[in-house]
């Protein structure tokens, strides 16, 4: 004898369910809207200035904190890329002083960047 479940049970728990369902799908999108806008606010208020004698820093919002450095000082140059960046072409240029480092984040084709700016 094969018993059989009733269907018309399962829809009623799957009306309760829903809106759960519904809420950590709207959780799950206000999150990552915050994330999301917190990266690009960091990204905007955190830049870096190459002039012809100096390269400076700018960082912050409420807070700036600047490093200025002259070209003449800088001895060593670092390119940071990751596999993925490999495969967009973007990476990070560390500039580095005896005292200090200068990080220029999410730069399109770092290699290039170094041979414009006259590295």
């Amino acid at each position: 004898m094969k018993l059989r479940t009733s269907r018309i049970l399962l829809l009623p728990i799957f009306i309760i369910l829903l809106p759960l369902f519904f809420l950590n799908f709207l959780y799950f999108i206000v999150i990552f809207s915050f994330i999301a806008i917190f990266i690009e606010i960091y990204r905007i208020y955190r830049y870096v200035e190459i002039k012809k004698e100096n390269i400076i820093e700018k960082v912050g919002i409420i807070k700036i904190n600047i490093k200025k450095t002259k070209k003449d000082n800088i001895i060593n140059i670092k390119i940071v890329q990751g596999p993925i960046a490999r495969i967009f072409n973007y990476g990070d240029v560390i500039f580095m002083t005896l005292s200090e480092k200068i990080e220029a984040k999410y730069i399109y084709n770092p290699k290039r960047f170094l041979k414009i700016n006259k590295f």
